[in-house]
């Protein structure tokens, strides 16, 4: 029988003959594992990006614009008003008939620039519907809307105007939500006359109807 000495001796000659060798079992870290993450947008930086993406499609113009008219050779004064439904266009109606079954309306524009040269205009349109304004001192008075091609800036477009006496007015137009909405104007209410109407369409407008009055 092989005494403790042997035994011990016999058992450290096998594990060199087999090559066996104990390493220390590596330790697992209890630390979570930190990944970069992009830092939050603010409620600010959200707002301002929107705000910028926003005025990148807007076409900025004051509270008071000339435009131009399909057919009128002198620019017009009109002041954009972001509370108006519909657009509004000074003249004179010279009489209402009708034509083919349809109500008709034959009106007068007279234009003024700056140098007081004076363009007046005889058109006549097809009534398009009528309109009901309320008057400041009571009652309310019905107005004929018509369908005119306007210059605002760079855009043209054709839209309602109601045909109104603007004689005591500043402007001779009123540029309502229909025009504006439609070629995505911002109103700068601090800003006046900075965008002169220049629509290369209108060089070749069809000449308006000249008539005696």
């Amino acid at each position: 029988m092989l005494n403790f000495t042997q035994t011990s001796f016999l058992a450290l000659t096998l594990l060199v003959l087999t090559g066996c060798t104990f390493q220390k079992a590596p330790t697992q870290s209890t630390e979570p594992t930190m990944q970069a993450t992009a830092p939050t947008p603010s409620t600010a930086e959200l707002m301002a990006k929107a705000e910028a993406k926003v005025l990148k499609n807007m076409n900025i113009m004051g509270y008071a614009e000339h435009i131009a008219i399909k057919g009128v050779d002198a620019p017009i004064s009109a002041r954009l008003d972001t509370g108006a439904t519909t657009s509004s266009l000074g003249v004179k109606v010279i009489r209402e008939f009708e034509r083919d079954g349809e109500d008709y309306v034959l009106f007068r524009i007279d234009a003024a620039d700056e140098s007081a040269d004076t363009a007046e205009k005889t058109f006549e349109a097809k009534i398009e519907r009528w309109v009901r304004i309320v008057k400041k001192e009571g009652g309310h008075i019905r107005r004929p809307v018509v369908k005119m091609t306007v210059c605002l800036g760079t855009h043209l477009t054709t839209q309602e105007f109601n045909l109104a006496d603007r004689e005591h007015f500043t402007y001779t137009a009123l540029i309502g939500r229909n025009v504006l909405a439609k070629n995505n104007v911002l109103v700068d209410s601090t800003e006046k006359k900075q965008t002169a109407p220049t629509c290369p369409e209108l060089k070749a407008s069809a000449a308006p109807v000249e008539t005696d009055e």
